[in-house]
């Protein structure tokens, strides 16, 4: 099933075939969400929502689509995404200390550079 999420603070966009296919399915979805505390309106078509983001967030919204079907699977599991986050900490750490000691070592070389020409 084909799907498409856009999602910044207070409105989230989620395009699915799941819409097309299953309106009637689609039009509960709908007022479930529309019941939920924060939510100020939805529109089927994409669905898209508008939403109090200090209220609500948007993982509560798209793990209720997932529940519907809508997304099959799209979301991916809390330890995957800690695991993700730790491997991109991880990655970055590494991609700074790097820089740092390039940099350190172009200082050192440019500082010799200096103090031989005198």
């Amino acid at each position: 099933m084909a799907y498409y999420i856009h999602s910044l603070p207070g409105r989230l966009r989620v395009r699915s075939s799941f819409i097309k296919h299953y309106p009637t399915q689609a039009e509960a979805l709908k007022r479930r969400i529309a019941a939920l505390p924060g939510v100020q309106s939805v529109k089927i078509s994409s669905i898209t929502i508008l939403y109090h983001a200090h209220e609500l967030a948007a993982d509560t919204l798209l793990e209720m689509f997932e529940e519907a079907g809508c997304l099959e699977g799209a979301l991916p599991s809390r330890d995957h995404s800690a695991a993700a986050a730790k491997a991109g900490e991880v990655f970055g750490k590494a991609v700074f200390d790097v820089f740092i000691a390039k940099a350190l070592e172009r200082s050192l070389v440019s500082l010799l550079a200096v103090l031989k020409s005198r």
